[in-house]
C-alpha cells in the first residue's frame, strides 16, 4: 500500500480519473 499501481502506469494516469486524483493528485508528485 505504499505505492498505488496507478502511480506506476502513465497509461493509467493518462486517463482521466478523477476519483484517483482525489485521493492521490498527480500533480503532488
Amino acid at each position: 500500500m505504499g505505492k498505488p499501481f496507478f502511480c506506476d502506469n502513465p497509461l493509467i494516469l493518462a486517463i482521466p480519473q478523477p476519483e484517483l486524483w482525489n485521493k492521490k493528485p498527480t500533480t503532488s508528485s
